[in-house]
């Protein structure tokens, strides 16, 4: 009898730690550490970046075109279009945190969900990366995250308007790179 104990609790916990690893926090949580200049404003280099306006350009004239063509009938509400124009698109409520369509592609869509690692990786880059933060740091580890959606089939669904990827050319657009320390 106290195997079965120890055995659904143990089972309970690990549910719960693989839900919380699964867990956004949202823009809103990034920014409170993200939003300084002297650590590079990654939350201000989002927030003016056509990533943050992914969801909102789905209501457009050109969308509605893009989409009539695939058999989309509301790109607003299509799994194939939400997939890559908002983060977290397919997570259980319970575990979007402050994850909103309307905040388009934010921190987590590329760096993972954040409820695992937000507290440590600003003090520990390794410690975040072993808590589940993904890795950007390289152009071939940000190549693989971005051709999930740029250039290549997210989940099977192949973008109808994607354009050739051209890596060199947009890690420039979206580069937000914390400043090296003085030594």
């Amino acid at each position: 009898m106290v195997h079965r104990h120890v055995a659904i609790t143990l089972l309970v916990l690990a549910c719960a730690c693989c839900a919380w690893a699964e867990s956004y926090v949202g823009p809103q949580k990034c920014m409170a550490c993200h939003n300084s200049p002297d650590i590079g404003d990654q939350y201000g280099a989002w927030s003016s970046s056509k990533h943050a306006r992914a969801y909102d350009v789905l209501s457009s004239s050109k969308a509605a075109s893009v989409a009539k063509s695939v058999g989309v009938s509301d790109p607003l509400k299509d799994k194939r279009c939400l997939t890559c124009h908002t983060t977290a698109y397919d997570v259980a409520a319970a575990n979007k945190g402050g994850v909103t369509p309307d905040q388009g592609v934010s921190c987590e869509a590329c760096h993972g969900p954040g409820a695992a690692y937000t507290s440590v990786h600003m003090r520990d880059y390794k410690g975040g990366l072993a808590a589940g933060m993904v890795s950007l740091r390289s152009r071939a580890d940000a190549e693989r995250v971005c051709r999930r959606c740029h250039g290549g089939p997210n989940k099977g669904i192949r973008s109808p308007h994607s354009k050739a990827f051209k890596g060199e050319k947009y890690f420039v657009k979206i580069a937000h790179p914390r400043p090296r320390k003085a030594k």
